[in-house]
């Protein structure tokens, strides 16, 4: 019999929604390993220059235990200035396709790919919550119009903390 109502039967689990991950499309660009920032900026630079609006957008890189991207979506989106990342998330994805790591990057619609406070603190917090969750977070890179800035490459991804 099934059960339509908004309680579980007998206290038990009620599940939802069956989850799912689905693959679409290929990547931006041909990457077979992601081995440096270098790597990360050409995979992504194509599909962050596809955007003709001028906002922000936040993308994780999945990556299988040999650095080799297994998927990459889109986390959020936000203004010109800003882009609010909710943890959760940030890290969803990546739980459930089961990835061995993650590199986050986002664009600076400026064209000027200097961390901002904000950026330092968000790689702080996504590279805690990813020790939690069993994530490496690798790097977190930073595109801007010609160039881009790596967390990693400058020593900031505090390993040490």
């Amino acid at each position: 019999m099934t059960n339509y109502t908004n309680e579980p039967p007998d206290g038990g689990l009620f599940l939802l929604r069956e989850m799912s991950v689905v693959y679409r499309g290929a990547a931006p660009a041909p990457c077979p390993r992601i081995t440096s920032s270098m790597d990360v900026d050409r995979f992504v630079r194509n599909e962050l220059e596809l955007h003709q609006e001028c906002v922000e957008h936040f993308i994780v890189i999945l990556l299988d235990a040999k650095s080799r991207p297994i998927g990459w979506s889109t986390v959020a989106k936000g203004g010109v200035s800003a882009c609010p990342v909710n943890l959760t998330d940030a890290f969803r994805l990546s739980v459930r396709a089961a990835a061995s790591s993650v590199i986050f990057v986002h664009n600076h619609p400026s064209g000027d790919p200097s961390p901002s406070p904000e950026d330092v603190a968000l790689t702080t917090r996504l590279r805690k919550a990813g020790d939690l969750l069993g994530v490496k977070v690798l790097d977190h890179v930073i595109v801007g119009s010609s160039k881009y800035f790596s967390f990693l490459d400058s020593g900031m991804m505090g390993e040490n903390e």
